[in-house]
């Protein structure tokens, strides 16, 4: 690993294993989801957060499409474990999927989590989730362009989040 930056909160199933924090055996006893929300929503709402915490003083001045550079060169070049915070550009499908294969048990969506977590409650129990980190409004920032271009960079992202939407669409008739 070396001198690279990781977050607990933020690692994925995979990354569980190869640091030997948890067994393979012991993961998949257990039942496990992760929440994906809108990309666009994300990026846009990221964006904020990374300029209000600019541990860094890479963020702050930033336009929202010099913010969009960034990730696209994180990405790219996957260098999300470079610095802390970094690895919020890592794509959502990385806490999902595993060389390719489902690694958790459900996937639920941000913008309905109230109606999800009672639909997993009889498997994890009664949660009771503050709202500490709400975003301010990012409207300003829904410009044709910018959507596109998160749409390019989160491809398999928006596949994902679209194909789950109509899954619980469908569920919640």
């Amino acid at each position: 690993m070396g001198d690279q930056e990781r977050t607990l909160h933020h690692l994925t199933p995979g990354d569980l294993e190869e640091l030997g924090l948890v067994d393979p055996s012991v993961l998949e006893s257990y039942f496990k989801f992760t929440i994906i929300r809108d990309p666009f929503s994300r990026m846009a709402s990221d964006y904020l957060w990374q300029q209000r915490y600019d541990r860094h003083n890479l963020f702050k001045s930033m336009q929202f499409s010099d913010y969009l550079d960034f990730a696209e060169s994180v990405v790219k070049n996957q260098r999300y474990f470079e610095k802390v915070h970094f690895d919020h550009f890592r794509p959502m499908v990385s806490y999902c999927l595993n060389g390719g294969e489902l690694v958790v048990d459900d996937i639920l969506l941000l913008e309905n989590i109230d109606i999800e977590l009672k639909r997993i409650q009889p498997l994890i129990g009664v949660v009771d989730l503050p709202r500490i980190n709400a975003s301010p409004s990012y409207q300003h920032l829904s410009t044709r362009e910018n959507i596109d271009r998160v749409r390019i960079l989160y491809e398999e992202d928006w596949l994902l989040y679209e194909r789950i939407q109509a899954l619980h669409h469908s569920l919640y008739r």
